[in-house]
C-alpha cells in the first residue's frame, strides 16, 4: 500500500468519507522549484471556479505518476478537517500466509 511507507511499527487505516469538493489537479513535479508542496490548496480566477482540494496521481516514491509505471497511487489532499468525517479504524494482522485485515 502506497501509505506503509509513512508507518513505522504496529499500523492502523482509518477509513473516511471526504467531501473534496471542486478538486485541482496537480500536474507538477514535487521536486522542481514553483511546486504546489506547502502551499494552501489552489483557487480559481472566479467564484464559481473555487477549488477545495487537490488532486493527485502518485507514484510510490510521491512523484507525479508517469502513465507507462505499473504502481498509481490516488492522493486527495484536503484543506480543512470538516471535509474528512471518519467511519471505520481497520488494523491490519499478519498471518503465516499473507495480511488479513479484521
Amino acid at each position: 500500500m502506497y501509505a506503509s511507507q509513512y508507518c513505522q511499527g504496529d499500523a492502523a487505516i482509518i477509513v473516511s468519507y471526504v467531501l473534496p469538493g471542486n478538486p485541482y489537479p496537480v500536474i507538477e513535479n514535487h521536486a522542481k522549484s514553483g511546486n504546489l508542496v506547502g502551499k494552501p490548496i489552489q483557487s480559481g480566477m472566479f467564484s464559481f471556479d473555487m477549488k477545495q482540494s487537490h488532486y493527485v496521481l502518485t507514484q510510490r516514491n510521491g512523484s507525479i505518476a508517469d502513465p507507462t509505471k505499473d504502481e498509481i497511487f490516488d492522493e486527495l489532499v484536503i484543506g480543512q478537517e470538516s471535509q474528512a468525517v471518519p467511519v471505520y479504524i481497520v488494523i491490519p494482522k499478519p498471518t503465516i500466509n499473507r495480511m488479513m485485515i479484521l
